[in-house]
């Protein structure tokens, strides 16, 4: 469940890092949604919708912006950097 409007709106326009994960952004005139800590242009607020999570922002038919590709690149080297060192280990006796 999202926290009341002013308070997103509030968290949006700071950039608020606590709020990073905890909603995210939909931009009717882009059809992109992103973070609330997205360093790209503002957008204004007649254009925003909030969501609870990136997927909910998906089910709409937006896309991710700039920062959730990047978000999601970074997960993935790090899953396939992951998965090698945890193979040496096994192998190796550490744990």
């Amino acid at each position: 469940m999202l926290p009341a409007g002013g308070v997103l709106e509030q968290a949006r326009r700071a950039r608020d890092p606590r709020f990073d994960g905890r909603f995210f952004i939909g931009v009717r005139t882009t059809g992109i949604y992103c973070r609330p800590v997205c360093p790209v242009k503002m957008p204004h607020a007649e254009n925003v919708t909030f969501f609870a999570s990136a997927a909910a922002a998906a089910e709409t038919g937006t896309r991710p912006g700039q920062c959730q590709q990047a978000m999601a690149a970074f997960a993935a080297s790090m899953i396939i950097f992951a998965r090698p060192m945890a193979v040496h280990h096994q192998n190796s006796g550490q744990r």
